[in-house]
């Protein structure tokens, strides 16, 4: 990160730059063709929000992404006597004991 301030003398400002050494405020005096103005995104807390949400998107993009490719190996999986055979005797187990009582 470059501190702008350093760049110019001591004491520097225009009172277009507000009191600020902000690029903000500066690109605009540096090259006037440059502006926030025509930006749908303005100010730092929308595009530090525009940015979380997209990297949240493309996390679950790439998270569904992984899930699919597992898919049908889960399938397989669970579909194969022997976990079939776990699941429902550990589920009978757990959702079938009377109340009071511990399973075997």
């Amino acid at each position: 990160m470059v501190d702008l301030m350093a760049s110019y003398p001591k004491n520097f400002h225009l009172p277009t730059m507000q009191g600020s050494y902000s690029i903000k405020y500066v690109l605009p005096i540096l090259v006037p063709d440059l502006s926030y103005d025509s930006l749908i995104i303005g100010n730092n807390s929308e595009a530090s929000s525009a940015f979380l949400k997209y990297l949240k998107e493309e996390i679950e993009k790439e998270l569904i992404s992984e899930y699919e490719k597992k898919l049908p190996d889960l399938k397989n999986f669970i579909s194969s006597s022997k976990m079939t055979d776990v699941f429902k005797v550990n589920f009978s187990r757990k959702c079938c004991v009377p109340t009071g009582s511990s399973p075997a």
